[in-house]
């Protein structure tokens, strides 16, 4: 992740939070992402979406070519 609210962040309450991700790997090809535990699913960066306040998750997952995958996640806060 490489921009939007940081790990256990507080954010004002805004109609969007947005998130920018990209791979290390020159070969990801796909990507994923979850919000609030909920399952993955394709997704592109940037992606955003509108949260109400309160505790929040956002994870993101590449795989590459071979099907070989990692992710990482982020904690939030919006606030009231």
């Amino acid at each position: 992740i490489t921009s939007g609210p940081a790990e256990g962040d507080s954010v004002a309450s805004t109609s969007q939070v947005s998130f920018e991700f990209s791979a290390t790997d020159a070969t990801a090809h796909a990507y994923a992402c979850a919000v609030d535990g909920g399952g993955l699913s394709a997704c592109v960066s940037p992606y955003a979406f509108s949260p109400a306040p309160g505790a929040h998750s956002f994870a993101v997952a590449a795989t590459d070519a071979a099907g070989n995958a990692t992710s990482t996640a982020r904690n939030f806060t919006v606030l009231p």
